[in-house]
């Protein structure tokens, strides 16, 4: 006899094919294709985080133009995450240069830099006294 709780894929196993059943093995099946260890299936299962993605968000959370540019911090981890798949490998190659364009992009103008003269003119000024 089969297990009563349904939408879990040992009952799918057991050998239910009611919709709930099948979604949850679809899920796991998504799931395992994509390249993640799965320990539950349902809405609360998230994907762990992986070494590019988490570079990326590292990086993005310390540029001042992040807030201002949210398509390109998205764009720059969402290419993170397909680098992170082992089934993207064809695809590394582009995503790879891709992501490189992109962190480019949203560096550029993150940090006012300052000239060499004008740090130099700043050195040699005397500082003004208050008083």
């Amino acid at each position: 006899m089969a297990p009563t709780r349904h939408g879990t894929r040992t009952t799918y196993n057991a050998g239910c094919r009611c919709d709930k059943c099948s979604q949850a093995e679809n899920e796991y099946a998504k799931s395992r294709r994509n390249g993640a260890t799965v320990t539950s299936i349902g809405p609360d299962a998230e994907k762990p985080m992986g070494d590019n993605e988490a570079g990326v968000r590292a990086q993005v959370a310390n540029l001042s133009t992040a807030e201002s540019r949210p398509a390109l911090v998205a764009m720059a981890i969402t290419l993170a995450k397909s680098l992170d798949n082992p089934l993207n490998v064809s695809q590394w190659n582009a995503n790879s240069k891709n992501l490189r364009e992109t962190l480019a992009e949203l560096q550029r103008g993150a940090d006012a830099r300052v000239s060499k003269l004008s740090s130099v003119r700043s050195m040699s000024r005397p500082a003004r006294v208050a008083g």
